[in-house]
């Protein structure tokens, strides 16, 4: 299958360079039902993303447009590394909008995540010496990029990688949780 409207296959996408779930069907009925339950938002999803420096609040809500659409999104950080480089964020989406997290993350928190082509300034993403098309300016941008980063973002290997991981995907009417644990390519940067 496919995965088109009507058949079995993918039944939502993850942006370009994210890891985590993804939800596949076997069957056109069950390819049918998923579909429904995230037109409806009965699918629950939490997401990881690394950001530079560190965020005045612990945790919080971010209510924004994204294309035009209302977002609605929380958050908590998880971890803080090395002297206040990087942070290890945790993301609650409630609605599904295209590029949702990246763009929440860049403009209404201010850190782009690492390695974001499209909404990071050249200071958090060293493949690029220009900002791209949907770049944010950063208000507190880091001294630093930590070189572990630095690495990853010029190997072939991890070319079109970013920081941000699908961690769970809760279809409760379906009996269905997924979780997938972080990349080993993002645990060794970090």
């Amino acid at each position: 299958g496919g995965g088109g409207v009507g058949g079995r296959g993918i039944v939502h996408r993850l942006d370009r360079g994210t890891s985590g779930c993804i939800l596949l069907a076997k069957t056109d009925e069950a390819h049918l039902r998923f579909v429904c339950e995230f037109f409806v938002r009965g699918v629950e999803k939490q997401y990881r993303a690394l950001i530079p420096g560190m965020l005045k609040e612990h945790e919080g809500e971010l209510v924004s447009r994204v294309e035009g659409k209302p977002a609605r999104s929380k958050y908590c950080v998880e971890e803080v590394y090395g002297e206040n480089t990087a942070s290890l964020i945790r993301i609650k989406t409630f609605t599904g909008r295209k590029h949702q997290v990246r763009v929440q993350c860049a403009k209404e928190l201010g850190k782009p995540l690492f390695l974001d082509p499209l909404y990071s300034t050249r200071h958090h993403n060293p493949k690029n010496t220009t900002p791209q098309k949907g770049s944010t300016k950063v208000t507190s941008p880091p001294s630093n990029i930590p070189k572990s980063i630095q690495r990853l973002a010029t190997t072939e290997k991890h070319k079109e990688k970013i920081f941000l991981h699908a961690a769970t995907l809760d279809m409760k009417r379906c009996s269905i949780y997924l979780e997938a644990p972080l990349p080993e390519w993002w645990t060794k940067a970090v």
